[in-house]
């Protein structure tokens, strides 16, 4: 054994000529070093911005990475092949980082091992050089971090549910004292319900006797929702129930509203239901937002108009549920519009389309709502309005598309079959505002030849 030179003094601690008299060889003493430290050292070479291939693995790497050299030697040509792929991703947006030699980069990545489980690896790497390629070139260390990073993320769990915990708490001892509501509990023993008011303006105390003959006589919720109401009410007398709903009511005094009851069965220790209580909240101006992004998505992107499964839906639940005495079908197909696009192009049609549908929508307004049916074709559905109504909005449509033709100088108009509804089904009112729109487009032509003859 080598007696360590004196002159080991010389050098800082860091400085490699202190091995030369450390060992008296020191590539045999860098060897042992490698081979007994519980890290992979690796080099590796960038072929494409997103592979990488090794050019010198350590015996331990394979240890580390969790595979035995013969199945691993497989995996050399592409060495992420078994990265989870957005820590693939974020891996080599860091090697491609590299410009010059001693660039350093390092990572936390996941990479399945031979026996199924998913390891986590620290990678350090520095850009070592490149090749004659011009393909860069890495030193890589690789070490196993999975039990350390189950440990964390236990941990980091932990504390995230303790945070968690303490703002619900917060939130709740906040919402208890502040949020206007009106409060609730209902004795279905006595069949009592008591309001409790907790508005700025308003703590009344209210209690009603034989609720559900109130519920009968005094329909603060709406009708297409109260047997919801009560199905949830009386459901939660029976049994054990924590539940949300809501639905249209006017229980605030401001007519028709959205709102949403949080309510929860009290039981004796005998799981005797005691009582529901619970909490009412005006939720309309949430709910309307909710309903219009829900909408957004219902739109046909060129023309703004409903799609056509989503304006189906509308019609249909509007003809259940709402007074459609007073309420039009009308179909509406553009004519002449294969001219547009075979003499002008699609563009063209395009913006015809586009003009067309959203003059209709701007016309109809609030009174209802216009679908993209087919290509050229759209629905008008309209409610609360007389038929004086239609036909105005119907000659400023036919204006509008005089003017369209003008500027085009393609004549393109369109054709229309108004249905008003009745007790028909909804099959039966697109048949006959179908039939109708056809006998008025055969009508125009019939016109339009007798005119060119």
């Amino acid at each position: 054994m080598r007696i360590i030179d004196n002159r080991l003094e010389e050098y800082p601690i860091n400085d490699i000529r202190r091995l030369n008299f450390i060992s008296e060889k020191t590539e045999g003493f860098v060897e042992k070093f490698i081979s007994n430290i519980m890290v992979g050292i690796c080099v590796y070479k960038l072929v494409a911005p997103n592979r990488l291939e090794a050019l010198y693995l350590t015996d331990n790497y394979y240890g580390v990475v969790g595979y035995d050299e013969e199945n691993y030697i497989k995996k050399i040509k592409d060495i992420t092949k078994n990265f989870e792929k957005e820590d693939e991703k974020k891996f080599f947006e860091l090697l491609n980082s590299c410009e010059k030699e001693n660039d350093k980069v390092e990572c936390i990545a996941r990479s399945t091992k031979a026996d199924g489980r998913l390891g986590w690896y620290d990678i350090k790497i520095v850009c070592i050089g490149e090749t004659e390629k011009h393909e860069k070139v890495f030193l890589g260390f690789v070490t196993d971090v999975t039990s350390l990073m189950k440990e964390y993320n236990a941990l980091k769990e932990i504390a995230e549910l303790r945070e968690k915990l303490s703002i619900e708490r917060q939130r709740y001892r906040i919402l208890s004292e502040t949020t206007p509501a009106l409060l609730f509990e209902y004795f279905p023993e006595d069949d009592v319900m008591v309001f409790n008011y907790n508005f700025s303006d308003n703590h009344e105390r209210k209690i009603i006797h034989n609720y559900k003959e109130f519920l009968e006589k005094t329909p603060l919720v709406h009708k297409m929702h109260i047997n919801m109401f009560k199905e949830a009410l009386f459901k939660a007398c029976k049994e054990p129930v924590r539940d949300t709903i809501e639905y249209l009511s006017e229980v605030s005094g401001k007519g028709y509203r959205w709102h949403r009851t949080v309510y929860t069965s009290f039981m004796d220790d005998n799981n005797k239901i005691l009582s529901v209580i619970g909490r009412i909240y005006d939720v309309d101006d949430e709910v309307l937002e909710r309903e219009k992004q829900k909408d957004l998505a219902k739109i046909d992107a060129l023309t703004g108009a409903y799609i056509r499964q989503a304006g189906y839906s509308k019609i249909e639940k509007s003809i259940k549920e709402d007074d459609i005495s007073s309420a039009y079908f009308i179909m509406l197909d553009l004519d002449n519009f294969k001219m547009v696009n075979d003499t002008k192009g699609h563009s063209y049609g395009d913006t015809v389309l586009k003009r067309f549908s959203q003059k209709a929508i701007e016309l109809i307004d609030e009174k209802g709502f216009v679908t993209r049916y087919g290509g050229d074709e759209f629905i008008l559905f309209a409610k609360n309005i007389e038929a004086d109504y239609i036909d105005d909005i119907l000659k400023k449509l036919h204006w509008f598309m005089q003017l369209i033709s003008e500027e085009i100088e393609v004549e393109v108009d369109f054709s229309e079959g108004i249905i008003q509804l009745g007790d028909k089904s909804l099959e039966r009112i697109f048949e006959d505002a179908d039939k109708e729109m056809y006998k008025r487009k055969n009508i125009k032509k019939t016109e339009n030849t007798k005119v060119e003859k």
